[in-house]
């Protein structure tokens, strides 16, 4: 991957997207502390449908540490959502997003019980994003007016979402942070750590509670979500988190009142300033009724609805596809190394370097062209060669092939190109073949 582009896609995995189609995202968890992997659950209509048939006595479970589930349970909150990340010193990207959420308690299935969330009148501003313009903007809207559903386990934690299949990926990425507003552990002692999944990995944190106050600190990340899954903090990919979620609760445990304030700052092996992501949220109740109305919905919504989990990577694809097209716009192989022998900053150059892997990812003829430059062994070789490596297409990893094996150019060209065949997530069969090949050729050099 490129360094731009493990970049971005932290900001993806963290916290919004707008021109380089990076989503906005909260935290979850998607499976118990014993687990040590994330799994994406599938749904099952008749199960579903069951569960809704026999949702269970009317009961308010609130006892201890317990969150109440009931017949009936509906809140109304007044809620609020800004996040920001700013890229660079000079590109920042925000999403304010504010409305009414409505929860209703729905279903109890498997362990975990479900609640409808539908965001009433929502209004979205997108600031630094100007192919949002206001048409597009009200079709966000209107997406995020669409009501799904959070699915929550015994220990508080939302371990799966059903959302409207056509719903658009920036606001897919914002029903998970508003799902996720609702994820908190209780537990009947003063203080306590845990670990939870997020949607930016794997989260080690730290609970306080006094009365009715409870509080989330982050500490650290185990494991961060990138385009390849969860991978360890490392030089190449480290996020560092500050900040916490404040909560009160009323008897039955649910929040009256939530603000939350985060900062994470990405960091990776390029010369480029960290990228800084900023969220702000909170939740303030406005009424607490009896309404069953809602106890009927996932069955009839569930033929059009999909499952997915905080750190589904079925974003990734919709963004990643986004964030090349923009990088690329009208370039041709062509004019792209014309920009590259021009480039005189590293950051134009490491913008530069995603965008040869963004082409050779959107054009299979792309490599082919490109790679003829990189015969020579000069900066501009060096940052093709790189990105064509880092972009891990098939024809990437043909071109890099044809590369090593041709006794025609320099030795280091073919040295680069070999060192980029192993930045390849998964080598093709050609490309374990080539490298074989070029160790045991015959020339001396």
């Amino acid at each position: 991957m490129a360094k731009r582009d493990v970049l971005l896609f932290s900001v993806a995995a963290i916290g919004l997207c707008a021109v380089v189609g990076v989503v906005a995202c909260g935290g979850g968890s998607l499976a118990s502390p014993e687990s040590d992997s994330v799994t994406e659950r599938g749904v099952d209509v008749a199960t579903a449908s069951s569960a809704l048939r026999g949702a269970g006595p009317d009961r308010v479970e609130a006892a201890g540490s317990l969150r109440a589930f009931r017949l009936g349970f509906h809140r109304i909150y007044a809620l609020a959502v800004h996040t920001s990340t700013a890229l660079d010193a000079r590109t920042t990207l925000a999403f304010r997003v504010a409305g009414t959420l409505d929860v209703a308690f729905v279903d109890e299935s498997d362990g975990a019980r479900r609640v409808r969330l539908a965001l009433r009148a929502p209004k979205l501003e997108v600031i630094g994003a100007p192919v949002v313009d206001g048409d597009a903007s009200k079709h966000l809207e209107a997406a995020l007016a669409m009501p799904f559903f959070a699915s929550i386990d015994p220990r508080g934690h939302v371990v799966q979402m059903l959302v409207p299949r056509e719903t658009p990926a920036i606001v897919r990425g914002l029903q998970k942070h508003v799902a996720s507003l609702l994820q908190y552990e209780l537990a009947d002692r003063s203080s306590w750590e845990s670990e939870e999944n997020d949607a930016t990995g794997e989260v080690a944190t730290r609970y306080a509670r006094t009365g009715d106050a409870l509080t989330r600190t982050k500490l650290r990340y185990r494991r961060i979500l990138a385009a390849d899954g969860l991978v360890a903090p490392s030089h190449h990919l480290n996020v560092g988190v500050e900040g916490q979620a404040s909560y009160t609760l009323d008897a039955e445990r649910w929040p009256r009142h939530l603000d939350v304030r985060e900062v994470s700052r990405i960091t990776g092996d390029t010369q480029l300033a960290p990228v800084v992501v900023t969220l702000e949220a909170s939740l303030a109740l406005e009424s607490d009724d009896d309404d069953r109305s809602a106890l009927g919905s996932l069955a009839r919504e569930l033929p059009s609805l999909m499952p997915v989990t905080l750190t589904s990577l079925e974003v990734f694809a919709e963004a990643k596809h986004s964030a090349d097209v923009q990088l690329v716009g009208s370039l041709t192989p062509e004019s792209l190394i014309d920009r590259l022998e021009a480039a005189k900053t590293d950051e134009e150059r490491a913008h530069l370097h995603a965008t040869v892997s963004a082409m050779a990812r959107l054009d299979e003829h792309a490599a082919a062209r490109l790679v003829r430059r990189g015969r020579t062994h000069d900066r501009v070789a060096m940052e093709i060669v790189g990105g064509l490596g880092a972009s891990g297409s098939e024809s990437s990893q043909r071109a890099l092939v044809s590369l090593v094996a041709d006794q025609s150019a320099v030795m280091e060209a073919r040295l680069d190109a070999a060192v980029a065949l192993g930045q390849a997530p998964t080598p093709s069969l050609e490309t374990l073949e080539g490298l074989h090949a070029a160790a045991h050729d015959a020339n001396p050099d």
